[in-house]
């Protein structure tokens, strides 16, 4: 049975969501917003924070994981009607940007050293926001899949590639870098409770799960350090940190809303219709920007 054909709703949507997941990451929209000049964001941070980042995101996104399994409030069952869905999805997070911003504040008194007490707690808030954008879409968020799934929009903070891994340098390409993974993992996290992966956590008994955690690790840390850099320009204080955090956790949502839109366009389209769709928002701006056009 054929599927049914995109809509131009539909393609207007995968092509703004191009746009967003395919363009620079958190800290060029950030200083935008704030209207700082980039080249202050050539300053580098110092290698003892650099370690400290390291050194905290991991477990940042293990303990949001952790919370996210133990509160999962599913609201899976509704219809999807795509208008009503797509505006519900562009509200969620509010709750969650203001409680981040909160954070963010002590952040912006404290510096570094509040980071190992702000990041568990903001990156949970803004996990509970990206689950929240999922159900909008329809997603079962009793699904380990889908639970890694709302973990992986943390690397759609940077598109900045990671060592000489070029694969997270676009959305789709990204995607397919961590199907494998994803599944991998889940198919562990479905047999086990909450306590049990927090235990192999600690134990390293959960390869796969493990793996996958700190891949991720590794791209969420590049957006953390442009937020810290971006956090480093000259603001006033405790707001700009408040400031900054509201605008890193508007941007993880609005990347979620993005990803599970497309997901549930892959859906009820296919996969392929979709992606094709993407590619020719890339294909159109790659013509533009060359000499020859």
């Amino acid at each position: 049975m054929s599927l049914p054909a995109l809509n131009p709703e539909h393609i207007a949507f995968i092509h703004e969501a191009a746009k967003f997941l395919d363009n620079p990451g958190f800290t060029i929209r950030a200083m935008n917003v704030l209207g700082q000049p980039l080249d202050a964001l050539q300053k580098k941070l110092p290698e003892n924070v650099r370690d400290k980042i390291s050194e905290v995101v991991q477990k940042s996104l293990q303990t949001a994981l952790i919370a996210a399994i133990k509160t999962v409030q599913t609201k899976t069952g509704k219809a999807i009607h795509w208008q009503g869905t797509l505006d519900n999805s562009r509200k969620s997070g509010r709750l969650h940007t203001a409680t981040v911003a909160v954070t963010g504040a002590v952040g912006g008194l404290f510096g570094v050293l509040a980071l190992p007490v702000e990041l568990p707690i903001s990156t949970t808030m803004i996990l509970r926001g990206i689950s929240d954008v999922a159900a909008h879409w329809g997603m079962d968020l009793e699904d380990p899949n889908i639970q890694l799934q709302c973990l992986y929009v943390f690397t759609l903070g940077s598109m900045q590639s990671t060592e000489d891994d070029t694969a997270d340098s676009n959305y789709l390409a990204s995607r397919l870098a961590f199907e494998q993974m994803i599944r991998t993992a889940s198919a562990y996290m479905a047999k086990k409770s909450a306590k049990e992966i927090l235990r192999a956590f600690d134990t390293g008994a959960a390869p796969a799960l493990v793996k996958l955690i700190t891949r991720i690790a590794r791209s969420f840390e590049l957006a953390l350090t442009e937020k810290l850099v971006a956090e480093s320009v000259p603001l006033i204080g405790a707001i700009g940190g408040a400031t900054i955090n509201a605008l890193f956790c508007d941007y993880f949502v609005a990347a979620a809303r993005y990803h599970f839109g497309l997901l549930h366009l892959e859906q009820k389209h296919g996969k392929g219709a979709v992606q094709a769709e993407f590619a020719k928002t890339r294909k159109a701006e790659a013509a533009a920007e060359s000499p020859d056009a």
